[in-house]
């Protein structure tokens, strides 16, 4: 966040949730003296949540641990917000980056702050990124798509006769 506030000064970061580590958080950010440019929220429910996503740029997730598929991540998305996101589990597999956000290596603050700061400096690159990250969670991660694409698998395992030696009945 100092670089980010280096070059944009009036920069804000929303800390949404609460977990192990918010209480080393909150020390970090009163040790730079951030306390005016970063909230916590704290956990809020699914409506504000919701609201939060509409009046954020963006959506960081600075990921240092191999999380399988954030939630938050997909909810951002839906939001129509693009990720920046550490090159950990599966952000690397649920945002293109360039396209739905950007991936930037973990444990990385220059790289991150670089990336952030692209996308605040240009609002309609933010506002590209977040339409195809929401176009790609809405038609490529929905459950219509999930039923659309289990399909094909099984379609393909029944002609290919894996579904009679896995066990299954035949057709």
């Amino acid at each position: 966040m100092p670089a980010v506030l280096a070059r944009r000064p009036g920069a804000n970061l929303v800390i949404v949730g609460d977990g192990a580590a918010a209480d080393s958080l909150r020390a970090l950010a009163d040790s730079l003296d951030l306390a005016k440019n970063v909230t916590f929220t704290g956990r809020l429910p699914n409506a504000e949540l919701a609201s939060r996503y509409g009046s954020a740029r963006m959506c960081v997730i600075p990921s240092v641990w191999m999380e399988n598929s954030p939630l938050v991540a997909y909810e951002a998305m839906a939001a129509g917000r693009p990720i920046v996101g550490s090159d950990r589990g599966g952000i690397t597999d649920l945002v293109e980056s360039g396209r739905c956000g950007f991936v930037v290596p973990a444990c990385d603050p220059a790289a991150l702050a670089e990336r952030i700061l692209a996308l605040l400096e240009d609002p309609k690159l933010a506002a590209e990124l977040g339409e195809n990250g929401r176009r790609h969670v809405t038609e490529a991660l929905s459950a219509e798509a999930f039923v659309r694409n289990l399909d094909v698998v099984l379609r393909e395992a029944r002609s290919t006769g894996l579904a009679a030696e896995a066990g299954a009945p035949a057709p």
